[in-house]
């Protein structure tokens, strides 16, 4: 499985990340086994990735925001659609890497200080991602 992974996200990520961005295995090895790619841009160093697939989630974390999200990965009878879910998910990622992304920052309801919330338009849909949320609409 951890071979299938690999080889599922090596392919998607080379087709979302090109010119601009460089992608480092980040050699995580946890039980059970995932995949994990850190993505970067080189127009804006100080803007990271780290993409993981363990066969059940797509999950990104974005250190410098600590923002992380997931989705629950598609069936493994889907084919083609399973790579659908985990394209979406790097072309939005690729959206904030590339600075088109809009970084909201609101005051916390019950502790001091502020939370961070990601917002992405693509492709009609709206990602709003945070720390411990977030939603596709």
């Amino acid at each position: 499985m951890p071979h299938e992974l690999a080889t599922r996200l090596d392919r998607v990520v080379a087709a979302t990340f090109g010119d601009g961005f460089t992608v480092l295995e980040t050699g995580l090895r946890e039980n059970p086994p995932r995949y994990s790619v850190l993505v970067g841009s080189t127009v804006d160093p100080g803007r990271t990735a780290c993409i993981r697939l363990d066969g059940v989630w797509l999950e990104a974390f974005i250190p410098e925001l600590d923002v992380q999200f997931g989705i629950l990965d598609g069936d493994e009878e889907a084919g083609s659609d399973e790579d659908s879910e985990l394209d979406g998910l790097c072309r939005a990622l690729r959206m904030y890497l590339r600075g088109e992304a809009r970084i909201e920052r609101r005051p916390r309801f019950l502790r001091p200080g502020t939370r961070t919330v990601l917002c992405i338009d693509i492709d009609g849909q709206r990602w709003r991602l945070g720390r411990n949320r977030w939603s596709v609409k």
